[in-house]
Order: C-alpha cells, then sequence, then structure tokens
C-alpha cells in the first residue's frame, strides 16, 4: 500500500527541528501506543464533505473496536477548482500518472472505462468480502471483479409533510398518477408541492422516472445485463426521467430557480420544508452494514 505523509506530520517534524535550535526551550514529550500501528489510507473525492463521511465510517465502524488505527489522508477535486476540471477528469488525471490514491471514489456509469484502463483492483480475495450480503456484493462487482467495498446502504426518497396533506384530503401517493394529482391539487391551493435542492433533489426524480421500466417492468434482468455490459446505452431510458423533472417544472410543481440556489443538508432546505413552504423534499438515508466486519490492510 502506498505511504502517505500528512501535513500534520511534516508540521510536526518542523516544529522539533525549530525547538532543538533554542536550547532553553524544552521538547515535549510524545506518547505513541505502537501496540496499534497506524495504516494511511490516502482517499480522493469530490469534496471534504465526502471526505468527512469517510472519516466518519473509519472510526465508527472499522477502528469502533480499538483494535485498528487507520488515517485517512484525504485529497479532494474543490482544491484543484481552478484547473477548470471536473471530478471525473481529474481523478483520471490522478490515476494516469502513476500516483493512484488507495481510495477514490467513481460514478457508476464509469466503471466500464475505468476497468478498460486497468483502474480497477480485484478485491475478491479480501476475507471480509464474505461478510457482504447479496445484494451488496452483485452492485460491487463487475466481469467477475469485486471493484468496490461498501461500508454503509445509501438511499433516497421523499419527505412528506402528511399534515399539510390532511388539510387538503390528500394522502402520500402511491404511484405516478396519485402523485401527479396530488402535485395538482397542492398547487390550486397555493402551495409549491416540491422543494428541490441542486443535488440530488435533482436526480432523484430524473432517474426514478427514467429507470422504472429497468426495474419494474418486463424483462427486468436481461435490460440490467444489456446496461451493465454496455450494450444498451442508460440514454436509452434517462431520457424519460428529464422529461418528467421539465414536465414538473413546467406544471409548476417545483421551482427551478429556487432549487438551483438549495445546496443540500443546509438549514435553509430544512426550515423550507419545516415551515410548510413546500409539501415534500428529497432526503437521503444512511444504513449501517447489515454486517460488521474488519478490514485488514496489509
Amino acid at each position: 500500500m502506498k505511504k502517505t505523509v500528512g501535513l500534520a506530520g511534516v508540521l510536526l517534524v518542523l516544529a522539533l527541528s525549530a525547538a532543538g535550535c533554542q536550547k532553553k526551550q524544552d521538547v515535549p514529550e510524545v506518547y505513541l501506543d505502537e501496540s496499534i500501528p497506524e495504516t494511511p489510507v490516502a482517499v480522493f473525492t469530490q469534496n471534504d464533505l465526502v471526505s468527512d463521511m469517510i472519516q466518519e465510517c473509519c472510526e465508527k465502524v472499522v477502528n469502533r473496536d480499538g483494535s485498528s488505527n487507520i488515517v485517512v489522508y484525504s485529497d479532494s477535486a474543490e482544491y484543484y477548482a481552478d484547473e477548470g476540471l471536473s471530478y471525473r477528469e481529474l481523478l483520471l488525471k490522478r490515476l494516469s500518472s502513476g500516483t493512484a490514491d488507495d481510495l477514490y471514489l467513481i460514478p457508476a456509469e464509469d466503471v466500464l472505462e475505468f476497468d478498460e484502463k486497468g483502474f480497477l483492483y480485484d478485491l475478491s480475495d479480501l476475507d471480509c468480502i464474505r461478510n457482504l450480503s447479496q445484494d451488496a456484493l452483485i452492485q460491487s462487482t463487475y466481469d467477475g471483479k469485486v471493484f468496490s467495498l461498501p461500508l454503509s446502504y445509501t438511499c433516497f426518497g421523499f419527505v412528506w409533510n402528511v399534515e399539510m396533506l390532511k388539510k387538503y384530503a390528500l394522502e402520500v401517493p402511491e404511484n405516478l398518477d396519485e402523485f401527479l394529482n396530488v402535485c395538482e391539487k397542492l398547487k390550486d391551493n397555493g402551495i409549491l408541492p416540491y422543494g428541490a435542492n441542486k443535488d440530488f433533489g435533482l436526480t432523484v426524480p430524473v432517474m426514478c422516472a427514467g429507470l422504472y421500466d429497468v426495474y419494474q417492468g418486463e424483462g427486468s434482468e436481461e435490460k440490467l445485463e444489456a446496461l451493465s455490459d454496455g450494450t444498451a446505452p442508460v440514454s436509452e431510458y434517462i431520457g424519460k426521467g428529464f422529461e418528467f423533472l421539465q414536465m414538473m417544472i413546467d406544471r409548476g410543481y417545483m421551482d427551478s430557480e429556487k432549487a438551483l440556489d438549495t445546496l443540500p443538508f443546509r438549514e435553509e432546505e430544512s426550515e423550507f420544508f419545516a415551515e410548510g413552504n413546500c409539501a415534500f423534499i428529497c432526503a437521503i438515508y444512511r444504513a449501517e452494514p447489515l454486517r460488521i466486519f474488519r478490514l485488514r490492510l496489509r
């Protein structure tokens, strides 16, 4: 595994060196618990928020029993924003340079290309792989190669103001027709149905509407296999999703300008919903792994 020197370590060395030049200044005593050696892991992510999530996973899952000491040294695409490259372009640049990180995040649609370039390492031999559920294993495998190791399950969903719905004799919709009916009646009563944000608040409706036929329609397994091996482009389905989002904007079920000014995970979004300015918002849910495992890195 590639060793990574953290900035804090460099500053510590400089500080001790400077202290040695001053005879009257005492050098502080440093205690290190060598019984649990530090395992540095270099991570490249889209932004500090994602890096913090990975750090939290290590602290609460991998390191929580005190038998391991994985320290995450992260670098994010935000730092290189002035280069004008997207996260994907920056990641490809880093991997092509030969100084790859230990961990990195890639969108699902890039798995094929990254595998062709030899950037995916097969993790099948790790002992912890057998602890993964079947669902997690399927999503982490391509062409017989386990290319990722999920630490948690993540799902997205809508959070509804049920009291608002009751006020207008409405219920949480269970299908598309009911959804459109609820949105129309809310709009007629001066209520903005959907309080979207500029992140997953826009992509979730697109993905759900676009990929519904893939997961819920006939021939689901064949469609998924065609998407997985690249014989069917995702654009074949996702176009319907963009049409659905445009329909919501055109009908006034959401405010596109408001959405583009709303960042996820901010108080402004939750307060806007809590104050009754919209009927539902999109939220993200993370669950701890179904089976806790210990990851030993060598």
